[in-house]
């Protein structure tokens, strides 16, 4: 019985919730969430230089897809593309080589937001 309670439960949880369903709402709050946890690695006062190269990876592939769908204009956007060239600055800035790799990533990101 306890079986059948809990499956009807999770059906009507996933039909209802929206937390599986993919719309603008939730690719922006991904968006927001990716770009918070590299301007947070950004901000530690003892920052290790080259951190994250996954999340910037992931950053730059959603900023990709998120201004293909939804244009270049929204807010979340801009501060995501703001992260990420921050992120190459402090690097440059302290001297740390980044990957050819990411200084192409880096380079597509200033041609398409100046």
């Amino acid at each position: 019985m306890e079986r059948m309670v809990f499956r009807y439960h999770r059906k009507r949880f996933r039909q209802y919730s929206g937390c599986f369903k993919k719309s603008r709402g939730s690719e922006h709050a991904y968006l927001t969430w990716l770009y918070h946890v590299v301007e947070k690695g950004l901000a530690m006062p003892e920052m290790r230089f080259g951190f994250g190269a996954e999340k910037i990876r992931e950053l730059y592939r959603v900023i990709t897809e998120y201004s293909g769908k939804y244009g270049k204009t929204d807010p979340a956007l801009l501060a995501a593309v703001s992260t990420l060239l921050e992120y190459e600055r402090i690097h440059e800035e302290e001297g740390y080589p980044l990957s050819p790799e990411f200084t192409a990533l880096f380079k597509e990101v200033r041609a398409e937001y100046p």
